[in-house]
């Protein structure tokens, strides 16, 4: 007998193999899935009816269907280009962000 479960990545800070760029990683996941949570607060409105669980030191993504439409839609929504050609970092409030500072993180 096959048994189906959805689609998951599980994170942990505390995981053995975490790096520091790991957590930095992981941080700026963060800051991202929190933004678009206001942006998109139904799962229903994104790609793949992502959704994902928070905590202190975790980060859970679950979806349903296929892994490139519903993570290609996260990636898709996290790192854009705005109208001048900079990126736009979704987890950052970049409109807050002075336009020299904005060139160079591009």
């Amino acid at each position: 007998m096959i048994v189906s479960t959805q689609p998951k990545i599980s994170l942990s800070l505390h995981a053995t193999d975490t790096t520091i760029m790991h957590r930095v990683g992981m941080t700026g996941l963060y800051m991202t899935l929190k933004r678009l949570e206001k942006q998109y607060p139904s799962s229903r409105q994104r790609g793949g009816h992502i959704s994902w669980s928070l905590t202190a030191d975790t980060i859970e993504l679950f979806w349903q269907g296929s892994d490139f439409f519903a993570l290609s839609w996260l990636i898709k929504e996290s790192f854009q280009v705005n109208d001048t050609g900079l990126i736009h970092l979704t987890g950052l409030d970049n409109d807050a962000i002075d336009l020299r500072q904005k060139i160079h993180m591009s």
